[in-house]
């Protein structure tokens, strides 16, 4: 969020039309804020968290493309070239949540589902992987404003491997309302079971 204020600001912009300043975001919103559905599905094939899905065995000969895939072959998905590829995405290596967005502002029909693999191996956490950053990024962008940190901008570097993921960086949580740092505390604590 970060190196993308714009659409950080545009995020919130939805938040607060919709939640409000007197409580956190719930689950009965997710509806409501289409613009914060298609940051997380731009955050899930931006920088996929596994490039390559769990490995396959084909189960008879198949064609694919003009392809032969032989019986018991092993077949790995490429999931990073998947949510890499020009042709679906355009300039596929800038961050923008609008690829996921009818001219009218909903929601299209692309849920990125292969992020989490496919088939019986697909991962079996999806749903619980999806409400969970819902909620997180939800939440994060209702109470604070994601900033670089003073002075000179950090260089984020990525470890690639079975898994993605950023190397520690430094960055800032700015709450939006620094005056009612209190407030947010029992806004929290109100919205625990």
């Amino acid at each position: 969020m970060m190196n993308n204020p714009e659409v950080q600001e545009r995020a919130q912009l939805e938040i607060d039309n919709i939640v409000g300043f007197d409580r956190l975001p719930n689950f009965d919103d997710l509806p409501a804020l289409p613009y914060v559905g298609a940051l997380i599905r731009e955050v899930k094939r931006w920088h996929p968290i596994a490039p390559l899905s769990t490995p396959h065995s084909n189960m008879e000969d198949d064609f694919y493309r003009g392809y032969f895939i032989p019986k018991g072959a092993t077949i790995v998905p490429n999931i990073w070239a998947m949510a890499h590829n020009p042709e679906k995405y355009p300039e596929p290596e800038s961050f923008c949540p609008d690829r996921f967005l009818t001219p009218a502002g909903t929601l299209n029909d692309d849920t990125v589902p292969w992020i989490f693999g496919f088939g019986r191996r697909r991962c079996p956490g999806r749903d619980i992987g999806d409400t969970s950053l819902w909620c997180a990024i939800t939440c994060i962008l209702a109470t604070f404003t994601i900033k670089k940190p003073v002075g000179p901008a950090p260089e984020i570097k990525w470890i690639s491997g079975f898994t993605s993921h950023p190397l520690p960086f430094p960055c800032r949580f700015v709450l939006r309302n620094a005056q009612d740092a209190q407030g947010l505390t029992r806004l929290v604590q109100s919205s625990l079971p």
